[in-house]
């Protein structure tokens, strides 16, 4: 529980106020808790925002395994985001409806290398995952591609949303939506052909 409110709280001022503006001490004071309680469960801002990554990336892996097997992959992702936001995750909301980047985006695009590595290794650790559900779920043999290709789909469609807003926020480009409209739109293209654009979702 203090560590839920810990995470909650923390992402909750990185978006408003940035990552670089926020203290520990503001944290405490958000979470309703001391700043010691704070060094009881990690040891810097960076791991907050790291392990509310994780929590999230757990939580995206843990309902595709729930998915139901007749799914396509765009459908099983896009389920899968109408969960999470069922669920409280808060990722699901436009450029406009948002003061400034995630520190996630901006770490990825050009902050500390230790962070955008970590986030890396998280998505290779949680494709493997996919793969072993792709290949359970789908009764695939073992030597075949499919399901190390269709996690990666996922990857990518995920990249394709926080680079999408990374344009946005730099003026270059309009998001034709909420991050989770980016979302289903980019994995419909990526599982059915990003030759055939997919109707608007």
């Amino acid at each position: 529980m203090t560590r839920r409110k810990i995470l909650d709280a923390a992402n909750d001022l990185f978006e408003r106020n940035g990552f670089d503006e926020t203290s520990i001490k503001d944290i405490a004071a958000a979470a309703g808790i001391a700043k010691r309680t704070i060094y009881l469960n990690f040891d810097s801002k960076a791991s907050i925002l790291l392990a509310y990554f994780d929590d999230w990336l757990e939580d995206v892996v843990a309902e595709m395994a729930r998915r139901p097997a007749d799914e396509t992959l765009d459908e099983m992702v896009i389920a899968t985001l109408a969960a999470q936001t069922r669920r409280g995750w808060t990722d699901d909301r436009a450029a406009s409806e948002m003061d400034r980047p995630h520190p996630i985006l901006s770490f990825l695009a050009e902050g500390n290398p230790m962070i955008a590595g970590h986030v890396t290794q998280s998505w290779i650790r949680a494709q493997d995952a996919l793969v072993d559900i792709f290949r359970t779920r789908d009764r695939y043999p073992p030597d075949s591609v499919i399901p190390r290709t269709k996690a990666a789909a996922v990857y990518a469609s995920w990249m394709a949303t926080v680079l999408t807003f990374r344009d946005q926020f730099a003026g270059t480009s309009v998001a034709p939506g909420s991050t989770h409209d980016v979302g289903a739109a980019s994995i419909t293209a990526l599982a059915r052909g990003v030759d055939s654009p997919p109707e608007p979702v």
